[in-house]
Order: C-alpha cells, then sequence, then structure tokens
C-alpha cells in the first residue's frame, strides 16, 4: 500500500537523511510522495514535494500540514 506522506526527522541514524526516506519510497512506489521534514536544522528549506517543520512542532501544526498536503493531492 502507497502511503500518503512520509513524517521523518532531517537527521537519521548511520548518516542518513529525510533524502535517503524520500528517495527509498519514491523508488519503491515508483511515485514521488509528499514528505513532512521535522527538524532543528534552521536552514533546511523546503524542497519540491517537501514541508519543514522547525523543532518543537506543536501536534495541531503537524495535523494541520498532514491535512494541506492530502486536501492537496487530492485536488490533483
Amino acid at each position: 500500500m502507497e502511503p500518503d506522506v512520509i513524517v521523518s526527522d532531517y537527521r537519521l541514524p548511520m548518516d542518513k537523511t529525510a533524502e535517503h526516506v524520500a528517495k527509498a519510497a519514491s523508488t519503491a512506489f515508483d511515485t514521488d510522495i509528499p514528505v513532512i521534514v521535522i527538524t532543528g536544522e534552521v536552514g533546511l528549506t523546503a524542497r519540491e514535494g517537501w514541508r519543514v517543520l522547525h523543532k518543537p512542532v506543536a501536534p495541531h501544526s503537524l495535523l494541520a500540514t498532514i491535512s494541506r498536503l492530502m486536501s492537496e493531492r487530492a485536488e490533483e
């Protein structure tokens, strides 16, 4: 089953990042999946298909972002 959205921290173990997660999912499902990146890195900005939330993230902010992404996908 294809995920509707990926939520990932930017920095992951073993020198991996959210970019690795997005690329792996894109390859596995043969489609681009929207990504929400949660990070403490101030300089990280959104990329195409990404939303960036800076830590600490309030639960309502995360839910609102997921909701907006789902609405955008439904319109496509």
